[in-house]
């Protein structure tokens, strides 16, 4: 889900496992700049060039990350369950299911404004919304998912400490 700490987590857990770490987000906004010339937010080009154009860049930014041979450590976007082709993409690859309260992701979603992806400006509509496509995404990814991590309740450091351990021992054979 958005605002989970992919980003953040997945560099701590790539640094973990001696790998590079890659962000669709990223890749996203360099795939869209050689394309536009413009360099704006994966909000913005969802915004100006709807959902379509944003989930053909997310896909891109996916084949991208699997055409790799060094198994990078990935963080996808928080919609990727909502894109067969780019879940497609993941598919050769240890897929980690970070789980938050849905408290707690509203709360860092919308100190930055209403989402793009919530399709509305109203807030209270926008917060409704979120709900409903937390659950529905929660249920996705738990199908989609190698391992689930959940760590509501925890602080920054503990949730990184439970990801690293939680994936260090899958790898190992452990779970």
């Amino acid at each position: 889900m958005k605002h989970t700490g992919k980003s953040q987590h997945g560099r701590a857990l790539a640094q973990a496992l001696g790998r590079a770490f890659l962000d669709t987000d990223a890749l996203i906004q360099e795939l869209d700049s050689t394309e536009t010339g413009m360099r704006r937010t994966v909000r913005d080009i969802y915004r100006e060039d709807g959902v379509e154009r944003f989930q053909q860049l997310e896909a891109a930014a996916c084949r991208l990350t699997s055409e790799r041979g060094d198994s990078p450590v990935v963080a996808t976007g928080g919609g990727l369950c909502d894109n067969p082709d780019a879940v497609g993409c993941t598919a050769g690859g240890l897929r980690v299911h970070l789980v938050d309260s849905v408290e707690s992701l509203a709360h860092r979603i919308f100190r930055a404004g209403v989402p793009a992806f919530l399709h509305t400006d109203d807030e209270a509509v926008a917060r409704e919304r979120f709900r409903e496509l937390y659950a529905r995404r929660v249920a996705a990814y738990d199908e989609l998912a190698t391992l689930r991590v959940d760590f509501r309740d925890q602080s920054l450091l503990e949730a990184q400490a439970q990801i690293i351990q939680s994936v260090q021992e899958y790898l190992s054979g452990g779970k």
